[in-house]
C-alpha cells in the first residue's frame, strides 16, 4: 500500500524548481508523490540569462535548468504548458485550465510574478493585449518577441531603471540595436545605490553606448500601425521601433486570493513560508509575503526554500525565514556589483569611506562603533568578493582592527 502524501507545486519557475530540489534533499521522495503544474511549455529555465538569449549568446535549450526528462527521472508529474486555474481547499484539489485535476495533502505556490505594466495611452492592443512592437521582459516567450522585433539597428526604448532594464539593454546592444533606457526615477537601481554608485553605473551604461534618459515618465507610445516612439509628460518624444517594459514585478496572487487565502501585496507567510491562513500550503519566493516584505533576489529565495523544504520533510521543523538581510550582488554590462547593508550613514557618529576609483568603479564603506555596517561596490570580482567577506566577517561581529584584510584594513581604521 502507498502511504505517500501528496505534494503538488504550482509554478515551475525557479523558485518552485528550487522548492521541488529541496524537497527531494531532505528525503522527500520517500514520503510525497508530487505533482508539478507549470504554465510555460518548458522544463525550468535560468530566468537570469534571459538577456543572453535576447544577445543571441545562447538558445533557449542552454539556459535550461531541469528538462522535463528531469522531473520523469526523479518521479514527478509535470503538467508542462498547463496553468493551475482553481484551487479547492474543501476537497484539497487543484485543477488546470484545461481539467486537469491533482489531489494534494501539502501544496506550494510558486506562482511567481508578472511584469509591471503600466496605464499608457497607446500601450495595449486587441484582445487586450500589448499592442505589436511592445514586448514585456520576463520569458523566453517575451525574448522570442523581442528578437523578432528588433532587427539590426532598430531604436529600442527600455523602459525602467533597475537589474532588469539593464540587462535588457545589454541584450539589445549586443544585438546591435540603438538602446535608449528611459527612467521615471532620478538615479538607476535606487533601492540599492546612492547617488555616486549611481552616477558610476550612468557612466558604465554610457560608455557602453546606452542612451539614458532620467526623470521621464511615458505618457503615449506614439503610432498607429508600428510603434514609432513614446511621448513623455512633459510633452517631448523620443523615437523609437520597439518598446521593452522591464518597470518592476507584480506578485501572482490571485489564486490565492480565489481560494481565501490572506493577501496583502502577496501571499502572506509565517516564517515556515506557510500560509497564515492553511498550515497545508505553503508559499515562496516573488508570490510570498513574509513580514511585509517581498523577495526577488536569488539568495533570499533559495533559503526560503531550504526553509520550506526541512518543515514540510520534518528533516529540521524548527528551521525558519527571518527575513532578507540587505546584501544584494549582480553582475551588470560587465561590472560586478555589491550592496551590502546600509548604503548611507543613519546616525551621526557613522563613518563613511569613499576610495578614488577608475573609471567604471566605486568603492564606499559605512562603519559604526569599528565594525562594518554597509558596503557599496562597483568594480572587478575580486574586489567585490573581498568587500564581501568583510561585510560577512563584520556581520559575524568582527569589528575592523580584527580583520586579517591587509592595506584595506589598514586603511579603514586609519
Amino acid at each position: 500500500m502507498n502511504h505517500k502524501q501528496r505534494l503538488v507545486v504550482i509554478g515551475n519557475g525557479m523558485a518552485g524548481a528550487r522548492a521541488i530540489e529541496e524537497v527531494l534533499r531532505c528525503g522527500g521522495a520517500d514520503s510525497f508523490q508530487i505533482a508539478v503544474f507549470g504554465e510555460e511549455p518548458y522544463g525550468t529555465y535560468d530566468r537570469m540569462k534571459l538577456p543572453e538569449v535576447v544577445a543571441g549568446w545562447q538558445s533557449a535549450e542552454d539556459i535550461l535548468v531541469n528538462s522535463p526528462e528531469w522531473y520523469a527521472d526523479n518521479g514527478i508529474r509535470l503538467h508542462v504548458g498547463e496553468r493551475a486555474a482553481v484551487i479547492s481547499r474543501e476537497a484539497r484539489r487543484v485543477y488546470g485550465a484545461d481539467g486537469t485535476m491533482e489531489h494534494y495533502d501539502k501544496l506550494i505556490l510558486a506562482v511567481g510574478s508578472d511584469p509591471y505594466v503600466p496605464l499608457i495611452r497607446n500601450m495595449i492592443g486587441p484582445a487586450r493585449a500589448l499592442r505589436d512592437g511592445v514586448s514585456a521582459f520576463r520569458s523566453l516567450n517575451d525574448c522570442s518577441r523581442i528578437v523578432s522585433l528588433a532587427h539590426g539597428s532598430a531604436r529600442v526604448a527600455v523602459l525602467g531603471g533597475g537589474h532588469l532594464a539593464i540587462e535588457a539593454a545589454r541584450g539589445l546592444l549586443a544585438r546591435g540595436c540603438h538602446v535608449q533606457l528611459v527612467h521615471r526615477g532620478s538615479r538607476l537601481l535606487g533601492d540599492h545605490l546612492d547617488e555616486g554608485g549611481a552616477a558610476t553605473l550612468r557612466a558604465v551604461l554610457e560608455q557602453a553606448g546606452v542612451e539614458v534618459h532620467l526623470g521621464k515618465s511615458i505618457s503615449a507610445v506614439l503610432g498607429e500601425t508600428a510603434v514609432s516612439g513614446v511621448e513623455f509628460r512633459d510633452g517631448s518624444r523620443l523615437d523609437c521601433r520597439l518598446v521593452v517594459l522591464a518597470m518592476g514585478l507584480q506578485p501572482n496572487s490571485w489564486i490565492a486570493a480565489q481560494c481565501g487565502l490572506t493577501v496583502s501585496r502577496a501571499i502572506v507567510v509565517d516564517d515556515q513560508m506557510r500560509s497564515v491562513d492553511d498550515g497545508d500550503i505553503y508559499a515562496l519566493g516573488e508570490c510570498a509575503e513574509h513580514r511585509g516584505e517581498v523577495s526577488s533576489l536569488l539568495e533570499p529565495i533559495w533559503n526560503q526554500a531550504r526553509i520550506l523544504a526541512s518543515h514540510l520533510t520534518g528533516s529540521d521543523p524548527e528551521a525558519a525565514f527571518h527575513g532578507a538581510t540587505r546584501a544584494t550582488r549582480l553582475r551588470l554590462l560587465g561590472v560586478d556589483l555589491a550592496s551590502l547593508g546600509m548604503i548611507e550613514a543613519e546616525r551621526p557618529t557613522d563613518q563613511v569611506f569613499r576610495f578614488p576609483s577608475a573609471r567604471g568603479e566605486y568603492k564606499k564603506l559605512v562603519v559604526r562603533d569599528g565594525r562594518l555596517v554597509g558596503a557599496l561596490v562597483l568594480g572587478s570580482p575580486e574586489e567585490v568578493a573581498l568587500y564581501g567577506r568583510l561585510f560577512a566577517s563584520a556581520t559575524s561581529g568582527a569589528s575592523l582592527s580584527s580583520l586579517d584584510s591587509g592595506a584595506l584594513a589598514a586603511q579603514l581604521v586609519s
